[in-house]
């Protein structure tokens, strides 16, 4: 009996653990690394890459499912003259998250509903008295 090849054995060890795709693309990597001279190094962070990339989706797509959402729609998507109030340039500037990164705090308007919210649900007095959606403001750059 002959023992596997090293290809064989990876694949088989990569399934093993529950990591398809890098089993999928570590051969097809390993072909373009030999012909292109990649360091070690860079061969396996792009067999993990790949992985990671597969895994991120997966859970990705299992939230989606989870919160039901109709239909999976992307901001480059949205039809933004179904709703000329809606400022496009402000709303991709928010897609970049650079407000994140800046550390500014970013406030939505919206209608406050006033309920009554049971003790210990974590929204505090604010909750309580119903302000809180009424604190989401949006900052505008314009102002401090």
């Amino acid at each position: 009996m002959t023992s596997p090849s090293p290809y064989e054995q990876l694949k088989d060890d990569l399934g093993y653990l529950g990591l398809d795709a890098a089993a999928e693309c570590f051969a097809t990597l390993a072909e373009e690394a030999m012909t292109n001279d990649w360091p070690p190094v860079s061969y396996l962070e792009a067999v993990i890459a790949a992985q990671a990339a597969s895994t991120r989706n997966r859970r990705l797509s299992a939230r989606l499912r989870f919160a039901r959402f109709p239909s999976r729609k992307t901001i480059e998507e949205f039809d933004f003259s179904f709703q000329p109030s809606v400022d496009k340039k402000l709303v991709m500037d928010l897609a970049t998250l650079r407000f994140v990164t800046e550390g500014r705090p970013v406030l939505f308007p919206g209608p406050a509903r006033v309920r009554e919210v049971p003790p210990g649900d974590g929204t505090g007095d604010l909750g309580r008295r119903g302000r809180l959606p009424g604190l989401l403001q949006l900052g505008r750059r314009d102002g401090p």
